[in-house]
C-alpha cells in the first residue's frame, strides 16, 4: 500500500493563462529499515498543512503501543494539535468531540465516553514524555515531548 500511496502525484495549479503557475509533488514518501522494522512515513508537506494547518509529527511506535481505539485516535489529533515540545489545554468534553465527533447523544452515551477518554489519556500517560493533568473543572494540561531522534 505504501508503494502504491508513494506514486501519486499531486499536481497544483494556481492562475489564468499567462500568470499560471504549476507544481507537483508525490502524495507521501516512506522509509523501511529493515534492520530495526521501523517504518517511517512523511505525507506532502504542502499537503499536511492544508489537512491541519501545519506539519504533524505522530509517533507511530507510540501509537502503535497503545491498546484502544480511544487512545489512538486521541495520541494521533493531540499530536497533530501540539506541537513537539510545547504543551495546550482543552476541555474533556472537547476533546470528546475531537474523538468520536460532533453530534447529539444522550447524557449516558456523554458519561461513558467521558470514562472512556480517560481511560485513553492513562494509555497515553505511559508514553515517555507525554503528561495529562487535568483540574478540577475537567480541563486537561497537555505537554508533548520534544521529538526523539532514534
Amino acid at each position: 500500500s505504501l508503494k502504491r500511496l508513494s506514486r501519486i502525484d499531486l499536481i497544483v495549479r494556481d492562475g489564468e493563462k499567462g500568470a499560471r503557475r504549476e507544481f507537483s509533488q508525490r502524495f507521501l514518501t516512506y522509509h523501511v529499515d529493515e534492520r530495526s522494522g521501523k517504518v517511517t512515513v512523511a505525507l506532502n508537506t504542502r499537503l499536511a498543512e492544508a489537512l491541519v494547518g501545519h506539519h504533524v509529527r505522530v509517533n507511530l511506535d507510540e501509537r502503535s503501543s497503545l491498546e484502544t481505539d480511544a487512545a489512538q485516535i486521541a495520541h494521533a489529533w493531540l499530536s497533530a494539535w501540539i506541537r513537539p515540545g510545547r504543551s495546550s489545554r482543552i476541555e474533556l468534553d472537547n476533546l470528546i468531540v475531537k474523538v468520536w465527533g460532533d453530534g447529539e447523544v444522550s447524557s449516558s452515551t456523554n458519561r461513558k465516553r467521558r470514562e472512556r477518554l480517560r481511560s485513553a489519556l492513562d494509555e497515553i500517560r505511559t508514553l515517555r514524555g507525554w503528561t495529562i493533568i487535568e483540574d478540577d473543572r475537567a480541563v486537561l494540561q497537555i505537554s508533548r515531548p520534544d521529538l526523539i531522534e532514534a
